[in-house]
């Protein structure tokens, strides 16, 4: 699980909201990636919806950028093969 700068009673606490007893509506915000990126499978039954914000492409990087160099010579599909396809 990646580091995260909260407390691991912080980040219970932040699960534990997500109750399924809760009599109103709850909304939380989360990071794409981030800490809770695995909690949402957890969080599923408690869930009644969700909404993503954006597309979660992948940083840039020394590694993306030779792929995209190498696909755009190949095909010309570089920026597909190296930020598009893995989000």
């Amino acid at each position: 699980m990646p580091k995260s700068f909260y407390a691991e009673n912080e980040r219970q606490k932040f699960l534990d909201a997500f109750q399924s007893e809760l009599t109103r509506p709850l909304v939380g915000f989360a990071v794409m990636g981030g800490l809770f990126g695995e909690e949402s499978i957890w969080l599923a039954k408690r869930l009644v919806g969700a909404v993503v914000v954006g597309v979660g492409l992948p940083q840039l990087s020394l590694e993306r950028d030779l792929i995209r160099e190498y696909f755009d010579q190949k095909n010309g599909l570089g920026f597909e093969y190296a930020y598009t396809y893995p989000a």
